[in-house]
């Protein structure tokens, strides 16, 4: 999904102190012309796309990011000084940055949540350019690595294949949910990493993860939450499970713990 905001009533909303609003949109076409005559002075000027300066913007990956990835930048700008500005659905700056213009660039930003993202207003040695912004793909809910049947990490491929959650089910001041997973591995064994923030995961971040019959992984700390990593056994099988609970006083392995 693409967001575009236009130059002229980005550069009027700025100089005036004001966010991006989705009324402002509606005034773009009457500015349009007057923007692309004031950019195309300049040497710093992107290429035309509809009669239109535009640069390309998106975040690095899905989820909260700390940075907007900033192409389509001409080589006249390069090395430039280049601020960005995020902007949420409502027209609020969420983040803002600063950074030195190339044709590709990432530049770092206060932490925001992609999906809160609407638009980014870029400026490049004091002119506003118009944008676009992609919405990146989330964070995956798992991800794996081949291990060897003593615990130690190789190189190979593997993939998480299936990823079922139970309906959740009520746990004292919490709720308990079921997940079940399978995983092809070119090594006899994995190290499987969980986002428990993502879908299909059911949308609470569980105090308790009973691990069911996956094993505690060196160095895996319940304080990584929503994020936790667990090992495959030392045997096969076509499915693994383990529970997850928002309860805060459920029991369960490996977590609670350090």
């Amino acid at each position: 999904m693409k967001r575009r905001i236009l130059a002229a009533a980005a550069a009027v909303a700025l100089a005036m102190g004001l966010s991006v609003t989705t009324a402002s949109a509606a005034q773009l076409p009457v500015l349009a012309g007057l923007q692309t005559s004031v950019v195309g002075a300049s040497a710093c000027a992107p290429a035309l796309e509809g009669g239109t300066p535009v640069l390309e913007t998106t975040a690095p990956s899905g989820g909260s990011a700390s940075a907007v990835a900033l192409s389509g930048v001409p080589a006249e700008c390069g090395g430039l000084a280049v601020e960005l500005f995020v902007h949420d659905d409502s027209g609020a700056v969420i983040a803002s940055g600063t950074g030195t213009a190339a044709g590709t660039v990432s530049v770092a930003v206060d932490a925001y949540d992609t999906s809160d993202a609407e638009a980014v207003v870029a400026r490049i040695a004091g002119w506003i350019f118009p944008t676009t912004w992609t919405v990146p793909a989330p964070p995956p809910a798992a991800t794996c690595v081949p291990m060897s049947t003593d615990g130690t990490v190789v190189a190979g491929s593997c993939s998480v294949t299936r990823i079922q959650v139970s309906e959740p089910w009520p746990d004292g001041a919490g709720q308990k949910a079921n997940v079940y997973v399978s995983v092809t591995s070119a090594a006899p064994r994995f190290r499987i990493t969980f986002n428990f923030a993502q879908a299909p995961f059911p949308g609470w971040t569980p105090v308790a993860v009973d691990r069911g019959n996956l094993l505690l992984a060196p160095g895996a700390s319940c304080s990584t939450l929503p994020v936790y990593t667990m090992n495959g056994p030392t045997w096969s099988s076509s499915s693994y499970y383990f529970n997850i609970s928002s309860n805060p006083l459920a029991s369960a392995s490996p977590c609670p713990g350090p």
